[in-house]
C-alpha cells in the first residue's frame, strides 16, 4: 500500500481488503458518461497474492500477481495434486522456486518480496487472524476475561479478545486480529530480477617466449583489441579445451545446444570451433566472459595448454578472421546434421514432399543429441546415440508420402513385394518406412542396396543393443552384426564415428540421386 493508506490504516486492526476481492472493478451506472474502471477496486492498495473462490466444481485456486511473475520471468509448475511452483531460470538455465502453492497456501521467498516492496516503493501489510479455544475455564489457565482491546506499535497494530464460552463445549476462547507494516529500503534491492554473477575466470591463452603458459582473465575490458599490443592478453586469443567438455551441453539439449560454429545456454551464447576430428574445441579468450561465471568454471577444468602444432580448423579461420562463409569439413556429427537437412530440401524440391518428416517437439532431442562420441567406451552414451540415430534416419522417414511414390507396376517393385510377402501386390501393404523407401527408389530406376542395408543394419543394432535386453550369448545373427560394425574390434567412439561415415555417404548418394 501506499505510505497514506499505511497511516490511515496504523490506527485500525481491521483488515485492510480480503484477496478475494482484489479483482478489476467497473462502474458505469454513475450518471456521468465516463467510465469507472479500476484494475484493482481500493486506490493506493496493490495485492501480491489473489485468490479466486471455489465455484461448482472449480476449486479455490491461490496465485502470485501477474506483475510479480512478469517481474521476476517466473514460470508456473501445476501440480497433479493442485499444488504449484513458480520457478525463477538463472543464467546457467537453472530452475530457482521462487513461491509454492501447497495445501491452501502459498509461500514466497522473503528476499523476493522485500525486493518488491522496495521496486515500487509501497509498504507491505501482512495481515493475521486467529481463534483459539481451551477446553480449561480463564480460572484455570490463570487468567482472567479481557474485552476487545487494541494493541499499536510503530509496526504492528492488532486487537484482541480473552473471554470465557458459553456457546460451545471450550471453557476459554481467544482472538486475536491485526497486520503488520513492513517497509520498503533499498538495502532490499538485491537485483532478484536479473541477477548475475559478475566474477571472471582464467584460462590458458597461449605461451610466452620462454613457452610457458599466459594466464589470463576473459573479462573483455582488461583484453586487448590489438593483438600485438605487450603485456596485455588478445582479446581473440585462443583457448583450447578437451572436447569432453561439450558432454554436458549434449546431454541437456532442453537447456544448450551446440550448433557449427557456437554453443549457447538460456541467456548466452559463444562462438566455437567445432569443425575438428581432433580430441579439442577451441574458444576465443573474451567469448568465455560471455558466459555464465558456473559455466566458465565447468570450462575451465577442461582447459589444456595450447598444443604445439595444432591450430583453428580452416572453417573457422574462414568464418572468424577472413570473413568468409565455410561450410562444415571436418567434424562427422556436424557434417551428418548439414547433409541430413540438404538431402532433405533437395529430395522436396524433387519429389514434392521431404524424405524426412520434421521431429515432433518431443522427439527433437533425439536430433540435437547427435554427437561424436569423446569417451573410448560408454555403453549408455552408445546406446542413446544409436536410438537417436533410429529415430532421425529410420523411424522419421515420411513414409505416408514415399508409398504414393510407388510404382506397383515395376518390376523390381514387384520382387520387392514378394520377398516381403506383400499381400494382393498393394503398395498401401508393403509396410516400413525403410522398404518403402527402397521401393520408391526401385520405381524410379535407382538401385540402393547400400544405403537399405546400412538403414536396415541400424534398426537391427538398435533392436539387439539399445532397445531391447542385451545377451550374455549373442545369437548368429547377433554376433554377424556386431562384426559388421566391427563393435566386437573397436571401442564405442569409432563404431560411432563409423556410423557417422557411412550415413554421410549416403546422404551425399542421395543429393546426387534428387
Amino acid at each position: 500500500v501506499s505510505e497514506k493508506i499505511a497511516a490511515k490504516e496504523h490506527d485500525d486492526s481491521e483488515w485492510v481488503c480480503n484477496s478475494y476481492d482484489m479483482r478489476p472493478s467497473f462502474n458505469f451506472d454513475d450518471g456521468t458518461s465516463v467510465a469507472d474502471y479500476r484494475s484493482y477496486p481500493h486506490d493506493d492498495i496493490y495485492p501480491i497474492v489473489i485468490t479466486q473462490e471455489e465455484k461448482c466444481y472449480h476449486c479455490e485456486r491461490i496465485r502470485l500477481v501477474e506483475e510479480f511473475i512478469l517481474l521476476y520471468d517466473l514460470r508456473v509448475v501445476e501440480r497433479i495434486d493442485g499444488s504449484a511452483d513458480y520457478y525463477q531460470i538463472d543464467e546457467n538455465g537453472n530452475d530457482i522456486l521462487v513461491a509454492k502453492v501447497e495445501f491452501g497456501c502459498l509461500k514466497v521467498l522473503a528476499s523476493y518480496v522485500y525486493e518488491y516492496i522496495s521496486i515500487k516503493s509501497l509498504i507491505l501489510i501482512v495481515q493475521f487472524e486467529a481463534i483459539i479455544y481451551s477446553a480449561k475455564s480463564l480460572l484455570e489457565l490463570g487468567c482472567s476475561n479481557q474485552d476487545y482491546t487494541v494493541y499499536r506499535s510503530s509496526d504492528l497494530t492488532f486487537s484482541y479478545t480473552l473471554s470465557g464460552n458459553a456457546i460451545t463445549d471450550d471453557k476459554s476462547w481467544a482472538f486475536v486480529r491485526g497486520k503488520t507494516f513492513i517497509l520498503p529500503d533499498s538495502k532490499y534491492i538485491k537485483r532478484l530480477f536479473n541477477f548475475e554473477d559478475h566474477r571472471y575466470e582464467t584460462f590458458i591463452a597461449g605461451k610466452d617466449i620462454q613457452g610457458n603458459p599466459i594466464i589470463s582473465s576473459c573479462e573483455e575490458k582488461k583484453l586487448s583489441p590489438d593483438p600485438t599490443e605487450d603485456g596485455t592478453p588478445w582479446q581473440l586469443s585462443l583457448v583450447f579445451f578437451k572436447r569432453e567438455v561439450l558432454d554436458k551441453y549434449y546431454a541437456d539439449t532442453h537447456k544448450f545446444s551446440v550448433q557449427d560454429g557456437a554453443i549457447s545456454g538460456p541467456n548466452w551464447f559463444a562462438h566455437l570451433d567445432t569443425d575438428r576430428n581432433d580430441e579439442f574445441v577451441v574458444m576465443v579468450l573474451k567469448d568465455l566472459g560471455k558466459m555464465p561465471y558456473k559455466e566458465q568454471v565447468h570450462w575451465k577444468q577442461y582447459n589444456v595448454e595450447y598444443p604445439d602444432g595444432v591450430r583453428l580448423s580452416d572453417t573457422t579461420w574462414n568464418r572468424w578472421f577472413a570473413g568468409v562463409s565455410s561450410d562444415t569439413k571436418n567434424a562427422s556429427d556436424l557434417l551428418f546434421k548439414s547433409l541430413y537437412e540438404e538431402a532433405n530440401k533437395k529430395w522436396e524440391a524433387k519429389y514434392g514432399y521431404p524424405i524426412y518428416l520434421e521431429l515432433a517437439p518431443g522427439d527433437k532431442h533425439f536430433f540435437d543429441e547427435l554427437h561424436s562420441m569423446n569417451e573410448l567406451y560408454n555403453d549408455s552414451t552408445f546406446d542413446n546415440l544409436i536410438l537417436a540415430f533410429t529415430k532421425v534416419v529410420i523411424d522419421s522417414l515420411n513414409e505416408k508420402q514415399l508409398v504414393n511414390g510407388i510404382d506397383e507396376t515395376n518390376a523390381d517393385v514387384l520382387a520387392l513385394f514378394a520377398r516381403c510377402n506383400v499381400k494382393d501386390n498393394k503398395k498401401s501393404n508393403l509396410k516400413g518406412g525403410i522398404r518403402r523407401l527402397q521401393a520408391v527408389l526401385l520405381s524410379e530406376g535407382i538401385e540402393c542396396d547400400n544405403l537399405i542395408e546400412l538403414l536396415c543394419k541400424i534398426q537391427a543394432l538398435r533392436s539387439t543393443s539399445a532397445a531391447h535386453r542385451k545377451s550374455t550369448a549373442p545369437d548368429k545373427k547377433t554376433k554377424e552384426l556386431l562384426q559388421w560394425f566391427a563393435i566386437d574390434k573397436y571401442p564405442h567412439k569409432d563404431v560411432i564415428d563409423g556410423i557417422f561415415n557411412r550415413l554421410i555417404e549416403q546422404l551425399k548418394w542421395i543429393i546426387q540421386q534428387c
